[in-house]
């Protein structure tokens, strides 16, 4: 298995001369990656030019001053990748329609930007998003195209290796990885959140590799990866990721069956937030694990409401069109102590109103539309999608990772749309899924 894990010496090679050039200067390392990238294109490895982006934007989380370089770097770096990959358009051509979709968006999100506060920064921001949009899917659906079952598999084994490298360094002291934050586990991300967020993501993109190709890993390895996964999100004490997981887990053996009117009872359950918090105290202190769910945070939902009021009220002051995309996170920034005073610390805790925030109520509507759009494709090719459609929702209510320009989450969610809407198997003949007759990854399509 470890050949697996080191199946390219010379990408990891590249990896850690990056950072050690990006330790020194950012500008060291900028002509690097574009001669890492110029190699990756010429010998048409186009996974590894999308897993050197996530490594890069993995890297731009950490806390570690000396991966400060990373925040510089990574938009340059996305911008490397669209030089070569339009010098490739006319060899393998658009694949993926994910970005037409969001055009509307894209749009409403330009328009915005005339208003914000943070100029260039939210143009930034706005360009980056999009970037990512249009070439994750059309790069991994390249590579898929050369490769097939190999992409997926080298891409698990990556995605693998982030989450066992954090785990070890939680016993082992390793270089660079800080791997606690105020006495949570992170893993090799900056915050506890983040490690719950991509465990989530994991755990899905796992799931359904080994429903579209059940012979691709065996059974007690899928198990190894499962196992590792659940570690980290327990580990990471993240209550959003947990419930997501429970949610997705439920809906993929049990909850497909009933679609549309599971989700809008997953809807109710959310508007009914409060409810279900208050049921979790209540658990939480029958079972004797309030340090574990941190449930003395529970009363002000850890500081959520105070964020949702804090929104909202700012809602009202560009209602239809907002500041640009980036102007939620400079807002609550802005407002940090204040914010800390009233018990809350971060971002907004909900994609929704994050957007709302940036693009205003249209952009809300065209960003809802056009993921819409995206999940309605997915559905079209497997109900495998309601599963993903309540995770997700669980979690953007709770996290704003979706609406993130340049993130290891969200190149890890482009990947699983990905495989869902143009990399399944031409012959599928997986049954459906039983948990009581069928192990876990013979599951239907």
């Amino acid at each position: 298995m470890l050949r697996e894990y080191l199946y390219n010496p010379s990408f990891f090679a590249h990896l850690i001369v990056w950072v050690l050039a990006g330790s020194v200067s950012p500008f060291a390392v900028i002509p690097i990656i574009f001669i890492s990238n110029s190699i990756w294109f010429r010998d048409n490895a186009y996974l590894e030019v999308v897993l050197g982006l996530f490594f890069m934007t993995l890297l731009s989380d950490s806390r570690n001053s000396s991966l400060a370089f990373a925040q510089v770097v990574k938009p340059i770096h996305a911008l490397i990748i669209f030089v070569f990959f339009y010098l490739k358009i006319s060899q393998f051509g658009i694949k993926s329609k994910i970005h037409v979709n969001l055009g509307l968006f894209l749009v409403v999100a330009i328009v915005c930007i005339a208003q914000s506060p943070i100029l260039f920064e939210s143009f930034q921001k706005t360009v980056s998003y999009f970037l990512i949009i249009f070439l994750v899917p059309n790069l991994l659906i390249w590579d898929w195209e050369i490769n097939k079952e190999k992409t997926i598999k080298h891409l698990i084994y990556f995605l693998s290796i982030i989450l066992v490298i954090g785990l070890l360094a939680r016993f082992l002291p390793i270089p660079l990885i800080n791997p606690f934050l105020e006495g949570r586990f992170a893993g090799m991300f900056g915050n506890p959140n983040g490690l719950g967020i991509y465990s989530f993501l994991f755990v899905m993109i796992l799931n359904l590799t080994a429903t579209y190709y059940p012979k691709l890993f065996n059974q007690k390895l899928v198990l190894i990866f499962y196992s590792i996964a659940i570690i980290s999100v327990l580990s990471s004490g993240s209550r959003g990721a947990l419930l997501a997981v429970l949610a997705f887990l439920f809906f993929r053996y049990y909850g497909y069956r009933f679609g549309l009117p599971a989700f809008i009872a997953v809807v109710s359950l959310i508007i009914s937030f409060e409810f279900a918090i208050d049921v979790l105290a209540e658990f939480a202190a029958s079972a004797g694990l309030q340090e574990f769910l941190r449930t003395d945070t529970l009363e002000s939902g850890s500081g959520r409401i105070v964020a949702l009021d804090f929104a909202w009220e700012n809602i009202q002051k560009n209602y239809w069109l907002g500041l640009g995309i980036g102007y939620g996170d400079w807002l609550f920034k802005e407002n940090y102590y204040y914010l800390a005073i009233l018990g809350h610390q971060g971002q907004v805790h909900n994609a929704y109103l994050n957007v709302w925030l940036d693009t205003g109520l249209i952009g809300l509507i065209a960003f809802v539309i056009g993921w819409g759009r995206s999940f309605a494709k997915a559905l079209s090719q497997s109900k495998f999608t309601w599963a993903i459609i309540v995770g997700v929702f669980i979690s953007t209510n709770a996290e704003v990772w979706i609406v993130g320009s340049l993130s290891p989450w969200m190149i890890t969610f482009l990947a699983l749309i990905t495989l869902v809407m143009y990399m399944k198997p031409e012959a599928d003949e997986t049954p459906e899924p039983s948990v009581i007759n069928q192990p876990a990854i013979m599951t239907y399509a």
